[in-house]
């Protein structure tokens, strides 16, 4: 495999020219190299098992990973536990204001929006999206208007997605009336970059090695340990850490929606429950390729009814709980890494926000 030429846009995407192509790919090997240099600060330098595959060959013998966890949050439904219709309610209706940015409780690197009949309430369609803000602020700006014309709503201006000529990440097409791409603050790509990097730090606590996915995660300071999605993230890419292996994210790098799970739904009508979802942005798998799914949807006809544990679909959290979302890894090279096991470092809160995107720390610092 050798060296990576360049990282690609999310999924492959073409919504950008050659040079913002190169740009990108710029942008994620920086993020990788401020995560690498961040670890070897702890580990020493040259000692870091996560590696920058633009800048190191991967051997033709690698191994891929793919990590799955579900798309509904975890931290909602440990809060209300068996209490379905309050986590489906929480996830959906909360509007989190925090300044002049709005956003729903949805931090498992999937967030939804559902539109209902105006006149009865009938759940229609849940669109999903996976897809990173930095992705978003890349694109040139008469590409953004004409993607959310495309995927949100025909007629939508220039106007109402850019403040003072930069595009508005919390506009209202992308939080109350629509869902283009992420912007949970905890939902990011430099999020994902920081788990893989530092989770690969082999930790130890009074003189025991630490294994369980929960205690690495509170140790290193990588991320929520009540979410699906980190501590399993970073557990994973610790034990093949701990195995010695070299470790980096496949290209290209993103969070990608994988498939959805409709075994024991039912419809009235007897059609395949499966029928009514598609990914319509990104690689659906259609033509024998990898799934690489950004944006997808779920929706019901007039006049059928789908029911998931014999009860209709009235939220999107209802589809989400069967929603997978996927980070598939590469490691190699394995005996080659041999590091020692370090202490939990303490607080390092502070440095992870250092090595978020610019943008995601000064939302952070509004916290």
């Amino acid at each position: 495999m050798a060296k990576l030429k360049q990282f690609d846009p999310p999924a492959f995407l073409e919504d950008m020219n050659e040079e913002q192509k190169n740009q990108w790919s710029d942008y994620i090997s920086t993020r990788f190299d401020v995560c690498i240099s961040e670890v070897e600060s702890e580990v020493g330098v040259g000692k870091c098992q996560f590696y920058n595959p633009v800048k190191i060959d991967t051997p033709e013998n690698y191994l891929t990973k793919t990590i799955r966890w579900k798309a509904f949050p975890k931290l909602i439904a440990d809060k209300y536990q068996d209490n379905w219709e309050l986590a489906y309610k929480e996830a959906e209706e909360t509007l989190i204001q925090n300044g002049k940015y709005i956003y729903r409780p949805q931090d498992e690197y999937c967030e939804w929006h559902v539109e209902r009949d105006e006149q009865t309430g009938r759940l229609k369609r849940v669109t999903f999206t996976c897809e990173g803000e930095e992705y978003w602020k890349s694109l040139d700006q008469d590409k953004i208007v004409e993607l959310y014309n495309q995927y949100i709503k025909n007629g939508i201006s220039k106007e109402e997605l850019f403040m003072n000529e930069e595009y508005n990440p919390y506009n209202a097409w992308n939080t109350e009336k629509g869902k283009m791409h992420l912007t949970h603050e905890s939902n990011t790509l430099s999020a994902e970059i920081n788990i893989a990097a530092r989770a690969t730090v082999l930790r130890i606590k009074d003189g025991n090695e630490i294994k369980a996915y929960d205690e690495l995660i509170e140790c290193s300071d990588y991320g929520n340990a009540g979410r699906a999605s980190d501590p399993l993230i970073g557990g994973i890419i610790n034990d093949f850490a701990r195995d010695k292996y070299f470790i980096t994210i496949q290209n290209p790098v993103a969070l990608y929606i994988d498939d959805l799970d409709t075994n024991g739904w039912k419809t009235k009508s007897g059609t395949d429950p499966k029928t009514y979802w598609k990914i319509i942005r990104g690689q659906d798998g259609s033509s024998g390729e990898e799934v690489l799914g950004v944006r997808a949807v779920y929706e019901i006809p007039d006049g059928e009814e789908v029911l998931i544990d014999d009860k209709p679909i009235r939220y999107g959290g209802q589809v989400a709980r069967f929603i997978d979302i996927k980070l598939t890894g590469i490691v190699c090279r394995k005996g080659e890494a041999d590091n020692v096991q370090h202490q939990c470092p303490g607080n390092t809160a502070a440095v992870a926000e250092m090595m978020i995107h610019p943008t995601d720390m000064q939302r952070s610092r509004r916290n």
